[in-house]
């Protein structure tokens, strides 16, 4: 047993191929020299890394992975590899192979989306008027935004989804241009009349974005934000899979961000309470990752909306 462990050993380090060996639950246990090549990496923080959360790309099942071609990845370092992975497994340890097909090093931060996002200024300003409308949710199209993509960049989403995230950020509540304003300010409790015409924002949004030229689905984004993971959202009870990862990770920004801003019907109830809220949620209603990501953005990382 202890010459076959050794043998696997060497051939591990010995292959061309970059290679990374993990648990069932994707926790690292080995990298070969091949792999920290090709993601440019020095060191990997063993006790922190797993493979899911580093690339939510790759859909694991419980007795199963199907190899993935021409993934786009995005290192810690920026590098953003286009690699096929493949990966066999036993019941106690996964090996995953990596196949560089192309890479590209690129230095990526927030400012590059508002430089780059296609009629980002009419996306502004749509988010701007809204504001104006609703003076109670000022600023939160931006702050769903800012929140979202730093999910997404801790989830190593490469920028094209990035970008498409922060466009339909801006844009997830255009489709309450249709609802009155005095519903919207209300200050007591909806009817149930009132909170289905709330509920028909997605599909209005969907509505009106569906026809203008975005490089990326942005309004399925949109139509999606409300949708939760177990069938319990809305306008189309989607669950997991079925739902977009970008629209998963809005909702989980725009609860955070909704509860801890000031609205008719009630004070702030702080960040700690948004942060309990999806913890509570995490694999019903908001996906494990995106909800894992986002508590270590606030809690590890001490992230804040302030400027």
């Amino acid at each position: 047993m202890a010459r076959k462990a050794n043998i696997f050993e060497k051939s591990f380090h010995a292959s061309s191929r970059a290679l990374l060996l993990t648990d069932w639950e994707g926790n690292l246990i080995a990298a070969n020299q091949q792999f920290y090549q090709l993601f440019q990496q020095e060191k990997i923080d063993f006790a922190n890394f797993n493979i899911f959360r580093m690339f939510p790309t790759l859909k694991a099942t419980k007795h199963s992975l199907t190899p993935k071609k021409g993934v786009i990845l995005q290192t810690s370092k920026n590098l953003i590899v286009k690699v096929d992975i493949d990966c066999n497994q036993s019941f106690d340890f996964r090996l995953f192979y990596f196949k560089l097909l192309q890479s590209e090093v690129k230095t990526f931060k927030l400012t590059n989306l508002i430089n780059e996002a296609k009629n980002l200024q009419s996306v502004k300003l749509v988010s701007k008027i809204l504001e104006i409308r609703d003076p109670y949710t000022s600023g939160h199209q931006e702050n769903v935004a800012r929140i979202a993509v730093a999910i997404a960049q801790e989830l190593g989403c490469p920028p094209p989804v990035l970008k498409s995230i922060y466009i339909a950020s801006l844009l997830h509540d255009v489709g309450k241009i249709g609802i009155p304003i005095e519903i919207l300010n209300k200050p007591g409790k909806l009817l149930k009349p009132e909170f289905e015409l709330i509920k028909t924002h997605p599909l209005t949004g969907y509505n009106l974005l569906n026809d203008v030229d975005f490089d990326y689905p942005i309004s399925e984004f949109v139509l999606q934000h409300h949708e939760r993971i177990d069938g319990s959202g809305y306008p189309n009870g989607l669950k997991g899979d079925e739902i977009y990862l970008e629209a998963k990770i809005i909702a989980v920004a725009d609860v955070v961000e909704a509860m801890s801003a000031h609205r008719p019907y009630r004070p702030s109830l702080g960040i700690k309470a948004a942060l309990k809220e999806i913890e509570a949620g995490a694999g019903k209603l908001y996906d494990q990752e995106i909800v894992a990501a986002c508590l270590y953005l606030f809690r590890k990382k001490k992230f804040t909306l302030s400027p």
